[in-house]
């Protein structure tokens, strides 16, 4: 919301603390107005700005409708989000889910760019992104788009595709960066902790028998419970999702390598019959059952 008085332009708006202390100099905040469609097509800003703080500065959030990344560009940032606690270096960014309580705290000077945003595929974006890698990401400097937003947002222009642009850039660049390559796909990594490393080595080496969440978690030595959410939280995988794309891509192997026949191959690849192995194999490729995948691929 913003009230013109005949002095001045006065922005308000509630998320924004009237007296933050530990600033010592800021560019901003830019604020920018979308229209209803923008905001239903695209990636969009809310407000951006870049501050210099000292250690005074501390900011709390139980809940904001947004997200925010910022770009660390110099100093240290702390963070507390999800119940964990890291700290951002120079040149590093941090993506957060405002809907999720979030403290974040300087300890030096430091300075720092942020971007409040929104869209329709923000949600699975940062989802998919905190499964994989967690908040704190890297990028090369002529990957960083986040300077450019501000540039766009500081000029007070309409550049609604554009900035869309930065942020699909921005995304899309972190996602890569922290898929798996397809090597690591293949096998146990050795990133893993040891107990999902032990579970990962023990599905690559007996996903043609039978494999529950149990004998998995006795593997890693730990609870079902805790062992459910720690493999998802370091493959973004649930162990039954994990172990049946491994049984899949050794599927795909044996119908391109082999003359096995499907039943076979199904029983084979650890599936409890071959219409459960059909049926996972099509939802999985498109509708594609294994027998048109044969004839496709020969």
């Amino acid at each position: 919301m913003i009230i013109k008085s005949d002095k001045e332009v006065i922005t308000i708006n509630p998320y924004i603390p009237k007296i933050e202390p530990g600033i010592l100099a800021k560019r901003g905040p830019f604020f920018y107005e979308t229209t209803e469609l923008t905001r239903k097509l695209y990636l969009h800003a809310y407000w951006s700005g870049e501050y210099l703080v000292d250690v005074q500065y501390s900011l709390t959030r139980d809940y904001m409708s947004s997200f925010l990344v910022f770009f660390v560009k110099s100093g240290e940032l702390h963070f507390d989000y999800r119940e964990q606690t890291f700290t951002a270096p120079a040149g590093t960014l941090v993506l957060l889910d405002c809907k999720e309580k979030n403290h974040y705290f300087a300890s030096q000077n430091a300075r720092f760019q942020f971007v409040h945003f929104n869209g329709p595929t923000a949600q699975s974006f940062c989802d998919a992104l905190y499964a994989q890698h967690g908040s704190l990401f890297s990028l090369p400097p002529e990957q960083n788009p986040i300077p450019r937003i501000l540039d766009l947002m500081e000029s007070g222009a309409l550049h609604d595709f554009e900035i869309a642009t930065c942020f699909n850039e921005l995304l899309g660049r972190l996602f890569e960066r922290t898929r798996l390559p397809l090597e690591m796909r293949s096998a146990p990594s050795d990133k893993y902790p040891p107990e999902i490393q032990a579970a990962l080595t023990f599905i690559h080496s007996h996903y043609y028998e039978k494999i529950t969440i149990q004998s998995l978690s006795h593997e890693a030595s730990l609870s079902s419970y805790h062992f459910s959410r720690l493999f998802k939280k370091h493959t973004g995988e649930s162990p039954h999702q994990y172990l049946l794309t491994h049984r899949l891509k050794q599927a795909k192997r044996m119908l391109l390598e082999t003359n096995l026949t499907v039943e076979q191959i199904s029983t084979q690849c650890g599936f409890s019959s071959s219409t459960h192995f059909i049926k996972a194999f099509a939802s999985a490729n498109a509708g594609t059952t294994p027998g048109k995948f044969r004839k496709v691929h020969f």
